[in-house]
């Protein structure tokens, strides 16, 4: 009964409207933001040998809440940026400079909220969030700072692809971004023991992600991108194979070779080896879709389950925030984890 009438009632959709602002954010983005932002403050909790470590603290601490919440209109900022970059690469017809209604396409902008009222929205949220740091931490202030200041070249640059270089180019920057918000949870926590083989081992677990992404990317590209990209196709079997070797290094180095447990990358090495398989000798779409999501899906509970509980309550809320939303905007059943036959 509940399920029908927040599926059919037709007060939904205009409820739904008012959550354009908060979906131009790109809030599902922040399942894999906040992941890594807590990835690097539990790996300097593992890290620091005489640390007590609280496992599934629900203490509410205010410096802890100003930190996330600064960060992520930081990250909201540059995910309506990045939004807008995007465009260029996507199959989406304009009428002279306007884009036409497109749902097809998940992008608030330019679907509901215009180019310009978006860009002075981010810049809005990038202000208030750097203010926020910048009381909190200078360290991460400058930790965040050199985020967006990558971020920018990284749009302006890597939007599109035509060679192998640029790919590895590519990969290598989203590498470093996503590195600076492991290391921003690292700085956070006071802490740098063993912070060299950290990094090693964090760049280890995020290449299979990276490199199953590019190859799903493909998919949602316009055709000009698609042939430019076209290498990346050819090669699918071999950046999966390469995928699949790295997860199942990732998992002996840290169950044998590493003096000290990290049982949040062993797991999460263990169990996403058998989706890398199914892509790697299957290889049907559902299989890379599986790759990418299920890895952050284990990544998120290992994180949550243990360390962090507040994470698992924001991801709930955000996950079933956004299936109400992309329904009855978008007329579409997203996020979802279930992957049929015909994803």
């Amino acid at each position: 009964m509940i399920k029908k009438f927040i599926k059919n009632h037709p007060i939904h959709p205009k409820i739904a409207k008012y959550l354009d602002i908060f979906f131009l954010l790109n809030p599902l983005y922040f399942s894999i933001i906040w992941m890594l932002i807590c990835w690097g403050m539990a790996a300097s909790y593992y890290s620091n040998l005489n640390s007590h470590l609280f496992y599934f603290s629900l203490s509410f601490v205010l410096k802890d809440f100003l930190y996330f919440f600064g960060l992520t209109l930081i990250i909201s900022s540059i995910n309506i940026k990045t939004q807008i970059s995007e465009l260029s690469i996507l199959d989406w017809k304009k009428n002279k400079d306007k884009f036409n209604l497109d749902l097809n396409h998940l992008y608030v902008c330019p679907n509901f909220i215009s180019i310009k009222m978006s860009s002075k929205i981010a810049l809005f949220l990038l202000i208030i969030g750097f203010s926020i740091i910048f009381f909190i931490s200078i360290k991460i202030f400058a930790i965040f700072s050199l985020y967006l200041i990558i971020s920018l070249f990284f749009n302006e640059n890597f939007n599109t692809i035509k060679s192998i270089k640029g790919f590895i180019l590519k990969c290598i920057f989203r590498i470093i971004l996503f590195y600076l918000l492991f290391i921003s949870g690292w700085v956070y926590n006071n802490s740098y023991d063993l912070l060299i083989i950290n990094t090693f081992i964090f760049i280890l677990a995020l290449i299979p992600i990276i490199l199953i992404y590019e190859i799903l990317l493909l998919e949602t590209l316009s055709e000009k991108e698609k042939i430019n990209r076209q290498f990346i196709y050819n090669k699918k079997y071999l950046l999966t194979f390469l995928a699949l070797c790295i997860i199942i290094s990732l998992f002996l180095i840290t169950f044998y070779f590493i003096d000290y447990k990290d049982p949040i990358i062993t797991h999460y090495s263990l169990i996403s080896i058998p989706f890398l398989c199914y892509a790697f000798f299957r290889g049907q779409s559902r299989d890379y879709i599986r790759s990418f999501r299920y890895p952050i899906l284990i990544l998120n509970i290992l994180l949550s389950w243990t360390l962090y509980p507040f994470l698992l309550i924001a991801q709930i809320c955000i996950y079933f925030l956004s299936k109400y939303y992309y329904w009855h905007r978008f007329n579409i059943h997203f996020p979802s984890f279930v992957i049929d036959k015909d994803s």
